[in-house]
């Protein structure tokens, strides 16, 4: 299979901020519902809808709107960004990738706005041609937004290949026909991605082997 163009997630794949995700929710968890959550518990229910995660986790969402619970999650992370950064072979990896003439492209469901000012601070745009988030911030899932980036950039799914955390990145894969190869380090255990279809790696590295 000749690969030539890369999607990658962005939260917990290119990033590693699932830390301070699980702080964020933690905070909203312990004001809200009373208790909290371990990290290892996290990744246990981190989902899209990213809804039906509050819902697994204790949120009365007839008491607490999840519009509001979502905004305030926001507001709370973007103070804590600052403790944010690359994976750590996140730049070898997208060098690597450019170096062989790959297209690189970001599909997250990160609101776009968001997305683009990470992309920004951690000056890697050069990278990617197209950098896609959604148009909120309920991250509901970014199955649409893959198939119009797809679709828009005329990407043959047969060499395309997804590279994210999540099973939603899976889903994703799926929706669009392309392969997928999921990293263990991110937002879900590897005991859940492995229960997807694809390869899960431990590391970029790892992944280079999978291709």
């Amino acid at each position: 299979m000749k690969i030539r163009n890369i999607i990658w997630d962005w939260n917990g794949t290119l990033v590693n901020d699932t830390p301070v995700a699980h702080s964020t929710f933690n905070h909203l968890l312990e004001t809200k519902v009373g208790r909290s959550i371990s990290l290892d518990g996290y990744r246990e229910i981190y989902q899209h809808p990213i809804e039906n995660m509050y819902r697994s986790a204790g949120f009365d969402l007839e008491l607490h709107s999840y519009e509001l619970l979502s905004h305030e999650f926001h507001l709370r992370y973007a103070e804590l960004s600052v403790e944010i950064g690359l994976q750590h072979d996140s730049l070898t990896t997208l060098d690597w990738f450019r170096s062989r003439s790959c297209r690189q492209f970001v599909l997250s469901a990160l609101p776009h706005d968001l997305l683009i000012e990470a992309v920004t601070k951690f000056e890697v745009g050069e990278f990617f041609e197209e950098i896609s988030g959604l148009a909120d911030n309920l991250g509901r899932g970014k199955i649409h937004t893959g198939v119009v980036l797809l679709e828009t950039q005329k990407l043959d799914p047969l060499e395309t290949v997804l590279i994210g955390d999540s099973s939603h990145d899976a889903e994703v894969a799926d929706a669009l026909g392309v392969s997928c190869i999921l990293v263990a380090r991110g937002f879900e255990s590897r005991s859940r991605l492995e229960q997807n279809r694809y390869p899960v790696a431990s590391d970029f590295s790892e992944a280079l082997n999978l291709l």
